[in-house]
């Protein structure tokens, strides 16, 4: 059952949404992952937050909420009506110049894109594909538009191929996509990242392998959240000090919205769906890339072979990165998205290593 605070009349976090579709659709929240692509010229209005979240989401609007549960809630329904046998198969290939590091010089990425395909006798595959990269082509080539970006594009060119699409966000924290040297229309640069996408999933369907669908599991932890916090500076950056004291009125202002927004939610949850083979962890955060590299591997540890880990299920916290990136002091030109993506790390610093630890456990 849902806990006390799953309407969003009663928390301020953004946890109800998958608390009430789940109730919707008649089906334990712990077999629901509910995974956003993440846009940033797409509707808000779902998040009963502060002034913080209205900043970022705009004012909250019980119409979106009830239309967004009512709609995923059928949706649900309707898959479950429909359960037949299906066969797995799964591919992994590496992309070229897609995504970088926009937290540190020639910092770490993860270039892979996962192919995981659902085949059934009489209907088109499904196609989950998954990637890292913040969808912010929209917004920065048009502050106005409204669009999927990157992830809608790639489903909409996989489904007018005769395929049903999924996109399952991967790492967004610390890592941009492709961006060319000269700014191109929004139009234009979509259908450049899309292609090249495009190109990888095409790769990857020639790699296809069947997967194995034994062991299923289904799994859903909540990691105790620490204090909310906002650091913007390491510690060992020169005169970071001084930074850390001249935005100590925007950073209790922050602290204090962040305690807000998590009225009612004091933990993070980390959900695994896994089917032999293949498996998919949902993290309720922009989730950094070296803790999306770590997660991976605790996975492959424990004989996943393509696994998918996705940013922002199930809810938000924030930014997670691991504490080495946090202490890393950002070269110039890293610095405005680096200190950014450090304040909005409202659970902390040391998180992401929880995340890892929490996982490599179980």
């Amino acid at each position: 059952m849902p806990p006390p605070w799953w309407s969003p009349t009663c928390s301020r976090s953004p946890a109800p949404l998958h608390w009430a579709v789940a109730r919707e659709a008649g089906v334990d929240p712990a077999s629901l992952l509910l995974a956003a692509t993440h846009s940033h010229s797409a509707t808000g209005g779902y998040w009963n937050g502060g002034p913080l979240v209205r900043y970022f989401m705009g004012a909250y609007q019980e119409a979106i909420f009830r239309e967004l549960v009512t709609k995923l809630g059928a949706v649900a329904r309707r898959a479950r009506e429909r359960l037949a046998p299906t066969g797995l198969r799964g591919a992994r290939v590496a992309t070229t110049g897609l995504n970088a590091n926009r937290r540190r010089l020639l910092g770490p990425i993860d270039p892979d894109l996962t192919l995981v395909r659902f085949e059934r006798d009489g209907e088109p595959p499904l196609d989950v594909v998954s990637f890292s990269g913040h969808p912010v082509i929209g917004s920065e080539r048009d502050r106005h538009a409204i669009s999927a970006d990157f992830p809608g594009e790639l489903c909409r060119r996989l489904e007018a191929r005769g395929r049903d699409a999924i996109f399952f966000q991967g790492a967004v924290g610390g890592l941009s996509p492709l961006f060319p040297e000269f700014p191109q229309p929004i139009d234009v640069h979509l259908a450049l990242v899309a292609g090249l996408l495009e190109d990888g999933v095409d790769r990857a369907e020639g790699e296809l392998a069947p997967l194995a669908c034994e062991p299923f599991e289904v799994r859903l932890e909540r990691v105790a959240l620490p204090p909310p916090s906002c650091r913007v500076f390491p510690p060992n950056m020169p005169r970071g000090w001084l930074g850390e004291l001249a935005t100590y009125p925007l950073r209790r202002l922050v602290t204090s919205q962040a305690r807000r927004a998590r009225q009612g939610d004091p933990d993070a949850p980390l959900h695994l769906l896994r089917l032999g083979d293949a498996a998919w962890l949902g993290t309720p955060c922009d989730l950094g890339v070296t803790v999306a590299l770590a997660l991976k591997g605790a996975l492959a540890e424990r004989g996943v072979k393509l696994a998918m880990v996705g940013s922002q299920c199930d809810g938000y916290v924030g930014y997670v990165h691991r504490l080495d990136d946090y202490l890393h002091v950002p070269e110039p030109g890293f610095r405005e998205l680096g200190f950014y993506e450090n304040a909005m790390s409202l659970a902390g610093w040391d998180l992401g290593d929880t995340f890892v630890s929490t996982v490599r456990s179980w």
